[in-house]
């Protein structure tokens, strides 16, 4: 049997990996298209934040997408593709691992978007980022604590206090409700109408 059609070479997994890079990348842009579309009906303002992130990231996705496609076709070789993926893997690592990171980068990702439509974009960014560094990454307790204030300073002095973003509510719109009205309270304090 040659390299190319025996089950676990190096060329069978690269083959594999660039499928499931193509299609991961596929669900990514769909996702960000459909939020996109969406958006389009909202009020300037509220469609602003949207925009800013989904136009950039859709065209990056289409690049990728575009990119993992060429290799596909070329059936470029196993290393350089491992190196590639956010998945680490070799051709030597089981297919059931690879599975499971990537059942877990999946999960993790859509565990996001669940949080932004319960709990509301203000809210759940942070939450995220510590629960991602906290379980996934393993970072300490104040590595984590740091990313999240860090990521929720920044979310809140762009969008909020200078681009004026309306935060859409969640399915549970009172917590962010009380931080927005919380963050209102404090305009005058730094002299932002």
């Amino acid at each position: 049997m040659s390299d190319t059609t025996t089950p676990g070479s190096p060329r069978s997994f690269a083959r594999l990996a660039a499928i499931g890079s193509v299609v991961f990348t596929a669900c990514i842009l769909t996702v960000i298209v459909i939020a996109l579309a969406a958006a389009a009906d909202w009020p300037r303002e509220a469609r602003l934040l949207p925009w800013v992130i989904g136009v950039p990231a859709a065209a990056m996705c289409l690049a990728v997408l575009t990119l993992d496609i060429v290799r596909l076709r070329r059936g470029g070789p196993a290393k350089a593709r491992a190196m590639i993926m956010d998945v680490q893997s070799d051709a030597d690592m089981p297919l059931p691992d690879v599975a499971r990171r990537a059942a877990a980068m999946f999960a993790w990702v859509f565990g996001l978007f669940a949080a932004v439509w319960l709990i509301g974009f203000l809210i759940a960014i942070p939450v995220f980022i510590f629960l991602y560094l906290r379980l996934q990454g393993g970072e300490s307790l104040r590595t984590a604590l740091v990313a999240s204030v860090a990521m929720l300073t920044f979310t809140v002095v762009t969008f909020h206090f200078l681009l004026r973003v309306s935060w859409l509510p969640g399915v549970f719109p009172l917590p962010q409700e009380y931080m927005i009205e919380w963050l209102n309270a404090l305009r005058p304090l730094f002299r932002i109408n």
